[in-house]
């Protein structure tokens, strides 16, 4: 085999051995991760995952951080999102530093954050919410009622 082969092969199996990391890095971040649904009424469903703080203390109120993904991720297995961004907010050493709620709401397939279309020229928002951003919103306004969330950050 020649020199050329060899090394194609030598960075198919580097690439390989990359993403499988990624993958089990991404089954660490997955049981971190709370899996949750909040379904206000029949008919609208908002997959989220949810990471707590460590730990907190009583009479204490903490940040939630939303994170919302980019196109590649919509779906409805819960998984996708977080595949980019959310990683550091799991670590041991960011928790411990900055005890802060995270939720990770999963858009759905056909359906975006806002309802913007994106191919024109002149991007113009709308002047209502999509279905999907109000549900994010109904969706934190239920978690500020069950855990102890600071809602002046």
């Amino acid at each position: 085999m020649s020199l050329l082969r060899w090394l194609l092969v030598l960075g198919l199996v580097v690439w390989v051995g990359a993403l499988a990391a990624k993958s089990l890095r991404a089954d660490e971040l997955a049981d971190k991760f709370e899996k949750r649904k909040f379904q206000p009424r029949e008919g609208a469903t908002l997959l989220y995952r949810f990471l707590k703080p460590a730990k907190t203390e009583p009479g204490k109120t903490y940040p939630l951080v939303l994170f919302l993904h980019g196109a590649g991720e919509r779906g409805d297995d819960n998984d996708k999102p977080l595949i980019h961004g959310v990683r550091t907010f799991a670590t041991e050493e960011f928790l411990a530093k900055y005890p802060c709620y995270v939720v990770v709401p999963q858009c759905p397939t056909n359906k975006k954050w806002s309802d913007v279309d994106w191919s024109s020229s002149k991007v113009v928002f709308p002047d209502q919410e999509s279905e999907t951003a109000l549900l994010v919103m109904q969706c934190l306004d239920g978690l500020e009622k069950e855990f102890p969330i600071d809602k002046t950050r």
